[in-house]
């Protein structure tokens, strides 16, 4: 058998296994059917497609290839999840008012240390004028 047929044949089988392995992927199906949000896909569905990039590597590494490759048809037939256009809006809200939660925090202690800071120097200057006794005192 030629090196060019034997390419053809594996090429064809990988795309077989591909179209097989989402054929019987249920994430897939209920992606298809509108049951689910397309980006979810489960662990077992990612460790699919790992396994086939793999043995399509192996492949290419037989035939001395350093590049990954799809067919055309496969490819065309691959669906690819889509967030929903207010989903990005709703995560920036919802870090911008994390963001602000913790500006206030920060502000909050920054306050509380400038206050101590002016006892503690309030504190040293009473101290050093004499205005405070602190002779008697047991640290």
């Amino acid at each position: 058998m030629s090196d060019d047929l034997k390419r053809k044949k594996s090429d064809y089988l990988l795309e077989l296994a591909l179209e097989e392995q989402l054929e019987n992927d249920g994430e897939m199906q209920a992606y298809q059917s509108g049951n689910e949000r397309p980006h979810e896909f489960s662990d077992e569905h990612n460790r699919k497609i790992k396994d086939i990039l793999k043995r399509a590597e192996r492949e290419e590494n037989k035939k001395k290839y350093r590049r990954k490759r799809l067919q055309a048809p496969a490819f065309k037939e691959l669906k690819l999840p889509c967030s929903s256009s207010d989903e990005p809006a709703k995560i920036a809200a919802y870090i911008k008012d994390k963001c602000m939660d913790i500006d206030a925090l920060i502000e909050k202690k920054q306050t509380a240390i400038n206050k101590r800071e002016e006892y503690k120097k309030s504190l040293i200057y009473y101290t050093v004028t004499g205005k405070i006794d602190c002779r008697n005192e047991v640290m």
